[in-house]
Formats: structure tokens, sequence, C-alpha cells
């Protein structure tokens, strides 16, 4: 039985469910499958109330068993236990906000946005990335005309990034008209100003027919994007889109897409909509992380920003584990911290999946160290992830407190 007792945290991670007698060391070693984790007596029996010591074991990628080292039960100091919670992707808007607002009509105005970036290693606002969109207003303008012009600013000036970062998108308050059954699945390609349809014409559907000058909702509700039309080619049954499509690559049946009529254009709201993106992931080498940033406008008038969604990691989150995982591994000397992308990654006995979801137990516990002179006291963790299957699944976790509650310093209950 190896004993690791020189780390101050230990992240376990159990994506299995513990077969019904694996309730022993000796019983789990011999069927236990990878990803499997229970809470025994430092003898390898079964936890009992009144129990003086215990260990967590578990088995990793390799099937190779492992263990917390024994933990006095009166050292206990905190238990708690945690349900999965959902990241987020930070949501802004300029303008419209799917409720209410607009874009001030403002004739021969510069209009600017500046978006700063909390991404890039800054430690103060001053040292933020920022980066901004203009549109200068004709004498005559309109509110769509201001929203197409200023977003179309901000992609344009995004574009010089090395990846995407952040999402800018068109908005609008009115409702639309749904599309008929004659066009069938419409595809929107990622970078693409051309949209194909089985049948693009629909005039002789039983909806509207997509008309040049209107504009396209990709979906419908008021707060997915909105596109003009430029053209449309009943031949070739493709239409095309006055910007680039900003999303990723779709397939929406026409009962899913919306078009707003030019005549509606003078009575509607419109918007910019500000969508974090999600950024690049690599165990060990990029770190996970949401994109965070602060809009603001200078020379809008009454325009204003609306802060719909907040930047969150979660809890439980696959990557999130995965990166906790990996990062206490290395307290027991099992990763290799540098070296070439390839060499040296032994991560295959790490249990995280980064798709998964997770609910967590954490045990907070004293270890005591003498020497001849002193005696040392430390804080140590174990934080254990239970896969949470949709994020709403409690069995795996629930059956680890129910053993975890029989000691009488602790008390998690379980998650339902």
């Amino acid at each position: 039985m190896a004993l690791n007792q020189k780390a101050t945290l230990k992240t376990i991670v159990a994506n299995s469910l513990v077969g019904a007698d694996e309730v022993t060391y000796a019983a789990f070693k011999a069927t236990a499958v990878a990803g499997e984790t229970i809470a025994v007596e430092a003898d390898g029996t079964v936890v009992a109330g009144g129990s003086d010591k215990i260990m967590i074991i578990s088995k990793d990628g390799n099937g190779v068993v492992k263990s917390s080292e024994p933990i006095k039960v009166a050292d206990l100091k905190r238990a708690t236990l945690k349900a999965y919670v959902a990241p987020s992707e930070q949501v802004d808007y300029i303008g419209y906000n799917g409720t209410s607002g607009a874009i001030e009509v403002l004739n021969s105005n510069l209009y600017q946005a500046n978006v700063e970036m909390a991404n890039y290693g800054t430690t103060g606002s001053e040292l933020r990335y920022r980066k901004q969109g203009h549109f200068m207003s004709p004498a005559n303008s309109t509110q769509i005309g201001n929203a197409e012009g200023l977003r179309d600013s901000l992609i344009r000036n995004f574009k010089r990034e090395p990846e995407q970062r952040i999402l800018f998108e068109m908005v609008c308050d009115n409702a639309g008209d749904v599309l008929g059954t004659s066009v069938n699945n419409m595809v929107f390609t990622k970078g693409s100003t051309i949209v194909s349809a089985a049948d693009i014409d629909d005039a002789s559907g039983a909806g509207v027919e997509l008309i040049a000058g209107a504009l396209l909702r990709v979906g419908t509700a008021v707060t997915d994007p909105v596109y003009r039309i430029v053209s449309v080619d009943t031949s070739g049954n493709t239409l095309k889109l006055d910007q680039a499509f900003q999303g990723e690559t779709v397939t929406i049946a026409d009962t899913g897409v919306e078009q707003i009529p030019y005549g509606d254009f003078g009575a509607a709201s419109f918007g910019i909509k500000l969508t974090g993106v999600a950024q690049k992931f690599s165990l060990g080498k990029i770190r996970h992380e949401k994109m965070s940033f602060v809009t603001q406008l200078v020379d809008m008038g009454a325009t204003l920003v609306t802060k719909s969604t907040a930047s969150k990691i979660g809890l439980g989150d696959g990557k999130v584990v995965a990166e906790e995982e990996w990062f206490s591994s290395g307290n027991y000397g099992e990763l290799y911290r540098m070296g070439e992308p390839d060499l040296y990654d032994n991560s295959d006995s790490l249990m995280a999946v980064i798709s998964n979801k997770y609910h967590v137990v954490s045990l907070e516990y004293v270890h005591k160290e003498e020497t001849a002179f002193q005696e040392h006291i430390l804080r140590r963790n174990i934080n254990i992830y239970f896969n949470a299957g949709d994020g709403t699944d409690y069995t795996n976790v629930n059956a680890f407190t129910t053993s975890i509650d029989k000691l009488s310093s602790v008390a998690l209950g379980s998650l339902s």
C-alpha cells in the first residue's frame, strides 16, 4: 500500500460508482476499476462509527491503487460537500439588451466602444489590453446603420488577434416573422457570408419569402443575432449576408429562423451583443480561463452598457478539475513540469475528463510531524471530485458521503 504523506493538497477524481462488495481495501484492490474511490479504516476494513483513523483510496487511470495517509478522525477540522455549478461566458450588451435599451441616433457623430480585456497576464486595470470600435455616422443616420457600423468595426479590429476572444453580434427587439417550411434546413458557416438551404425560395411555401434588404435572425429569441440579407440566389439556393456569420457553424430548420422586414427597421431598437469565446486549453501547458472584459462607451449619448452575464469558472467543471488534479499530482513527484510538449507526458494516470461535470467533497485535517526539536502542525486538504453526469446525478457522491457520515466528527449529508 503506497502512502502519500508529503503533499498539502491531494486531489482524487472518482468517475465510477463503487461496487457494493468493494467496501474493504482488499476487495477494492481486487475488483475495483479505474476511477472508483472509497473510504476505509486505517487497517483496510469498513468505516464504522467511532473510527479512530481512516484512509481515502482510489484507482488511477493505470489501475494503480493510491491512498491518502492515515487520517485521525479527531484531526478532521472541516468537511464540505458542494454540488456542480455550471460555468458561464461573459455577455455584455451595447444598447438593446433583450429587454430594453437602444443605440441613440446621433448624426455626424463618432461612436466609440472600448473593450478592455483582463486575460493577458495583467495585474492592474491600467495595464489591461484595450481594443476599440469606431463608427462615424452620416448626417442622416439610423439606429440600424450605426449598430451595423460599430459592430463591423469591432469585428475588423478583433480579427487582428491570433485567436477569437469575443463574439460581436447585432440584436433587434422586433419579434420577426417565422419562415415557412419550404426552405427546409439552413446552413450557416462560421466566417462565411453565404447561407445555403434546400430551397431558398419560399414564395410558394406557407411562410414569408426571403427578401434582400430584410434582416435574418439566426434563431427565434430577441437576443439571437440578426444579419442583413444582401441578396438571394433562388437558382443556387443560397443567400448572402452583409457580414460573415460569427458563430460556430450550425444547421437550423427554417422554423427556427426569422425575418424582419425592411419597413420595421425604423420602429425597432438595436444593440450589439458581446460574448466571451471559449479559449484554448491544454492540460499543464495552456491554463484554462474564461474571457473577462470591460465595455466602455465614448460619445454615444444615452446609449448604455448592460452587463448581462458574468464570466464564471463554475464549480466542478472538468477542465478546472483536470488542472487541479494535474497540479496536485506534482506534489508527489509524479508529473514532470518541464520538457518538450510530448516528452515525459505521463498524465495517463490522471482521471479527470475535461468534458465531465463533478460534485466535490473536501476534507480538511491537521497532520502532526515531530522532530527531535519541535512539532510541526500542518493543514492538509483532500478534494474528491465525483462524476455528476449531466450535473444532477448524485448517486456517486452520496454513496461516498454515506460512509463518511458514520464518523462522529463529520456530517456531510447528501445532495438531491
